[in-house]
């Protein structure tokens, strides 16, 4: 009898770890390389939230990166959080060939090293985000 309880427990078990994974796969664009959260943007007592940077490499044998900046809200009624706002960081993106090889985020700074094709010296550059809409991307030397 113990042993039917057992298995009863192990079988039911299984089934639900395997119920809990499949209803939660989202659908994540392939091309998203790297992606970097926080920081904090506050407009009033009510409009606030958090910072995304996300690097999509498009291509195949030779990838460029491209950065795009998210303005994200939380929203304490419906406890959940929102995208308000989404950028393409136009500096880095219309700039030329590049690759992105790490992002670090500072407080409310995201450091970007990357590579431009074609040069063996790594760049820098910062990331700085505002209040939504608002930003300043600067290369450093």
């Amino acid at each position: 009898m113990m042993r039917i309880v057992i298995s009863f427990f192990l079988l039911l078990a299984s089934v639900t770890s395997l119920a809990d994974e499949t209803p939660r796969r989202a659908n994540i664009d392939p091309d998203v390389w790297f992606v970097a959260s926080g920081g904090l943007w506050k407009k009033s007592d009510t409009e606030y939230g958090n910072f995304r940077v996300i690097v999509r490499n498009e291509g195949w044998e030779h990838t460029r990166s491209s950065l795009y900046l998210q303005w994200l809200k939380s929203d304490d009624q419906k406890q959940r959080i929102v995208v308000l706002k989404e950028m393409p960081v136009s500096e880095f993106n219309s700039g030329g060939w590049f690759n992105v090889l790490h992002i670090e985020r500072r407080d409310s700074t995201f450091l970007i090293s990357y590579l431009a094709r074609g040069e063996d010296t790594n760049k820098n550059a910062e990331l700085r985000p505002g209040l939504p809409g608002v930003y300043r991307f600067v290369v450093r030397k």
